[in-house]
């Protein structure tokens, strides 16, 4: 009978993570596209989440991968407080990195308090 409980407890316990997780802001949709290649100058990384999100906290941040563009100004969130957009520089014919949320900084929040899933988007420029 106590086994039965220990594993009770445990399936609940599972459910509770799985529960977490799903509440859990998820990108919808970024600007460039993953794995696009984009021209260079100057330009605007955007990111679309499945739900209104906090105003004025956000992670664009690095992996250590150090293929971060140069920003210009700080993010700009939409009315609907689904999207952010950053304006950056990007130089010719680089892969660049950028998190949107990581392990470590994780300020693109949901209004309830929930951060984001990590999220990693990667894009290269042309000429």
């Amino acid at each position: 009978m106590r086994r039965l409980g220990a594993l009770t407890f445990a399936a609940a316990l599972g459910l509770a993570g799985a529960a977490a997780a799903q509440d859990a802001p998820r990108v919808v949709s970024t600007f460039p596209p993953p794995d696009s290649v984009v021209p260079a100058g100057i330009g605007q990384i955007q990111v679309t989440y499945d739900r209104p999100m906090m105003p004025n906290s956000w992670s664009f941040a690095t992996g250590g991968e150090r293929a971060f563009p140069a920003v210009d100004g700080g993010p700009v969130q939409s009315d609907d407080g689904k999207s952010f957009s950053l304006a950056v520089k990007l130089e010719a014919h680089t892969t660049y990195v950028i998190w949107l949320n990581t392990d470590r900084y994780q300020k693109f929040k949901d209004e309830q308090g929930h951060a984001a899933t990590p999220y990693r988007l990667t894009f290269t420029t042309s000429e």
